[in-house]
């Protein structure tokens, strides 16, 4: 049985601007070959603009309307604020740590 591929994703410390698109930009790719589940890992974000949230969001759009997945893991507690701030907790699937995601989600 061949598992499908996943996309582990590990922001710098600060998803503001250039590297908030570069994130946007690197899912791009992996859904243009066809990967359908994706993993964001926050270990080592320490702070997330308004531009990062946003970039989240049409990250998430991508992939669902390639019939794929967004995992979040790992979150911080600035991270973690702005997304229940903004009720995103409820439109994103977030675990507390990657290897939650690989036990729920890959059955690893």
């Amino acid at each position: 049985m061949k598992s499908n591929p996943v996309v582990i994703s590990y922001p710098p410390s600060s998803l503001v601007g250039t590297a908030a698109n570069h994130l946007h930009e690197e899912i791009q790719d992996a859904l243009k070959v066809g990967i359908k589940t994706f993993l964001i890992n926050f270990q080592e974000v320490k702070f997330m603009d308004s531009h990062g949230l946003g970039m989240l969001v049409m990250i998430l759009k991508d992939i669902q309307a390639g019939e794929g997945q967004l995992f979040l893991c790992s979150l911080g507690d600035q991270a973690k604020m702005l997304l229940e701030l903004t009720s995103m907790t409820q439109v994103f699937c977030i675990f507390a740590n990657q290897a939650e995601f690989q036990v729920k989600v890959l059955g690893d």
